[in-house]
Parts: structure tokens; sequence; C-alpha cells
């Protein structure tokens, strides 16, 4: 009895040979503990006593992880970093991709993406100038006037803005055409020079077109035309110019939009048994081996992805007026006030208001508070203690 242990397994196999599974937050084994045979694991009231089991994630597909999986350490103490899932409005902090873990988080128009990356969903783009070169997957309508030199062999049929062909594929311009705003390039066009097209869909897992011209400071890109209702597992790539509603971040987790920072948590007490885990993508889920994967699948990634930032915490520390803000205001009376009464009629912040000088002076015996914003990188964990973790 010293050397034996009955644990519970636990599998979950995708339900088609090629289907996907998805880890949608954290899940914590540190608390799943059960009556044991064996006298020296048994079950009491200390932390991560018991038996433990054997997890097993077979998917015949992609394996997505979009949180934590944890053993060996017990639940981390609530910090400011618990509120850090979140995206952000602009480019995203250390320029990483962020996978959409949810449903519900929406795209404004006006998001940019950075030309060439491949999205994972159908993007409506805005109107553009796109570059010399570029293969449209789908028809595109011209949205102002252009000229195919001559000696093009076309690669697509040219169309008249009522879809009749003007020009058929395989066609060799014997001179140079020109076509009109409105007519229509058919599927596998290729431009041959700069060429305005009206805002259309472009198709998931194709490369997003460039520009043909970048102003000074921006980056070469397409600007999305509508809003997009993102799907769980959307990628939004290194670089994108996220817009948001309000301009205000969104929350990446479902409820509270809260996580917790495994990072820190702590070691179980030492003894402890920890759950064994095993991670299969691109499974062959018909195998009695559970490490074989199918050598024939389309998809088999094993994607862990769990963006979350630091939280920074700024001291709010209210600030009041000085003599010198009197002075400048002509008001004797400021002296003492919020310095908020004067940067409201100066339009501006109480922050930057008291950086124009020596305005403002802190309450001393106002209670320090504080306000907290994105700030530094922060992990997530596939980890277990004395158990065996496979991949």
């Amino acid at each position: 009895r010293d050397a034996f242990h009955l644990r519970p397994g636990v599998e979950v196999v995708s339900r088609t040979p090629d289907g996907d599974l998805v880890v949608q937050g954290d899940l914590d084994l540190s608390g799943h503990r059960y009556a044991s045979l064996n006298p020296h694991t048994q079950l009491t009231g200390v932390a991560g006593s018991g038996e433990v089991g054997a997890l097993t994630l077979r998917a015949g597909g992609d394996l997505n992880v979009y949180g934590s999986i944890n053993d060996g350490f017990a639940k981390p103490p609530e910090t400011p970093d618990d509120a850090g899932w979140v995206l952000t409005p602009g480019k995203q902090m250390f320029n990483g991709d962020v996978v959409i873990p949810r449903i519900g988080i929406e795209l404004q128009a006006g998001t940019k993406f950075p030309a060439g990356s491949v999205l994972n969903y159908d993007l409506p783009i805005a109107a553009m100038e796109m570059a010399s070169g570029t293969r449209l997957p789908v028809a595109g309508t011209l949205a102002a006037d252009t000229t195919i030199p001559a000696n093009t062999v076309l690669a697509a049929a040219i169309r008249n803005s009522d879809g009749t062909v003007a020009y058929a594929a395989g066609t060799r311009l014997s001179s140079a055409v020109a076509l009109t705003a409105g007519m229509i390039l058919d599927p596998g066009s290729l431009l041959t020079g700069t060429t305005s097209l009206a805002a259309m869909v472009w198709p998931r897992g194709v490369a997003l077109p460039r520009q043909s011209f970048v102003p000074n400071g921006d980056f070469n890109g397409v600007l999305q035309g509508d809003i997009v209702m993102l799907g769980i597992g959307a990628l939004i790539p290194a670089g994108t110019d996220v817009k948001l509603a309000g301009d205000l971040a969104v929350n990446l987790r479902d409820g509270d939009g809260k996580g917790a920072n495994w990072a820190i948590a702590p070691m179980l007490p030492e003894g402890s048994q920890s759950w064994t885990m095993r991670l299969i993508a691109g499974a062959d889920i018909t195998a009695a081996d559970h490490r074989l994967t199918n050598p024939y699948a389309a998809n088999g990634t094993l994607r862990l992805a769990d963006t979350h930032y630091g939280m920074i915490g700024k001291s709010l520390v209210p600030q009041l007026l000085t003599q010198a803000a009197a002075d400048d205001m002509a008001d004797p009376s400021l002296v003492g006030q919020p310095a908020s009464v004067v940067a409201d009629i100066m339009g501006v912040s109480v922050e930057e208001y008291c950086s124009w000088g020596p305005y403002c002076v802190s309450d001393p015996t106002a209670p320090v508070t504080y306000s907290y914003a994105p700030g530094r990188a922060t992990f997530s964990v596939l980890r277990t203690g004395t158990g065996d973790l496979d991949l």
C-alpha cells in the first residue's frame, strides 16, 4: 500500500477527428484532491493533501489554451494585476499579437492592420490605393480611372460596371487600355500599377495588401471600413492600431474581467502530490496511445495565448491652488481651492495644469488613493508540481 496510488483520469477529446479544443480562462487543479488508498497521501484539511489525477486533452485539430493551467501551487493572492486582461486602444504594448479569448469584442472602423498580415477572419477594408503587384483574391471595383499598359496579359477578366465582360481573362492588350471608375476587376487580377479600389471585404487567410504611398510617421497597412465582431481565437496582429468604442479599453475575460496572477502563487506544502498533464494537438484520436499525432492532420497547433499586463499604480493626491496660481488668475480667493477649478477653466487636466508652474500643492489632509493602468508584461503558466507534463 505504500507504493500504490489509485488515481482518477480525466480525458477530454475533440468531438471530431479534426476538431479543435479551447481552454477558456484558468484551470486550477490544486484544489482537486481525492480520498487516497495510500497512507502517505491521505486527504486532510491541509491544502494540496490527498490523491491527485491525470488530465489529458486531445484535439484532432488545434488545442488553444487561453489562460493558465496550474497545479503544485495554491491560488495566488488578489493584486491590482488581476485587472490586467485588457485590449487597449492603439498599438498593444510590447508589440505582441493578441488572440481574442471570448466573444463580444468589437473592433471599430478605422482600425489599421499592418500590410502583409494574415487574419483568420474576413475584414471589410476601406477604399484604398493599392500598390502595384497586388493580386486580388476577390473582385475589386475601381474607385478612380487607371490605365493598363500595352502587352499586359490579363490574369482575370475586366468587367464593365454592369457586370458585362469588357476584356476576357487571358487577353493580351496590344495597346494601353484606359479603365474608368466603376469597372470591376475579377478575382485573380494582378495590379500592374498603383490602383485605387473601392471598399471591399478581404477574405481570411490572404495577406493584407500594401498601400502605394505611406505618409511620414505612419505605417503601411489597410484601414478597417466597418465594425467587426471578433470571434474566439480571432487574431489581432502585432502593430495593429486598434480602435475601440469610446476609445476605452475592453476586458479580455468574461464576468468581472479579472484573472489571477499565477506567477506569484505560493507553492503547496512539501510532500504534496500534483496532477499529471498531457496536452496533444493534431492528435490521432482513434489511437490507443494518447501521445500519437496524425501525420496527415491539416491543423495541429498547440497555441498558448493569454495576453495580459501588470498594472502600474499612480498616486492620486488631491491638488490645491497656491498663491502663485491665485496671482496668475488675479483672484486671491483661489488660494487653497481645488486645482480642478482653474484646470477646468483652462480646459486641461489637473496634471497638465500643475505642470505649468508652481500653481499646485498636495493636500496634506487628504488620503492617498491610486489609479492603475497597464504598464508591464506579466506571465501565465502551464505547469504542474510533482506530476508529469507532456506537450
